[in-house]
């Protein structure tokens, strides 16, 4: 495991691999992460008890009171 060695000409690490195997791990945790954000989101919905918005709808407190085609009904 030399690879920032043979790539940058650099051995942060003192040419033992730590520094290698810190960047494999990061990689492969950021992959599971992005792999699974849809379970651990809705696990984290269910266990902080956190309401479900929409990605249509950013806003859901000021949707109720904007009409549909930005025209007002004035009286």
């Amino acid at each position: 495991m030399d690879f920032i060695e043979r790539w940058f000409g650099i051995s942060p690490d003192g040419g033992n691999g730590t520094t290698e195997l810190v960047c494999i791990a990061f990689i492969l945790a950021a992959g599971a992460v992005f792999a699974f954000r849809g379970q651990i989101l809705d696990f984290a919905r269910r266990r902080f008890n956190i309401p479900y918005v929409s990605s249509r709808n950013s806003d859901p407190l000021n949707s109720r009171n904007s009409e549909p085609s930005g025209k007002s009904h004035k009286g």
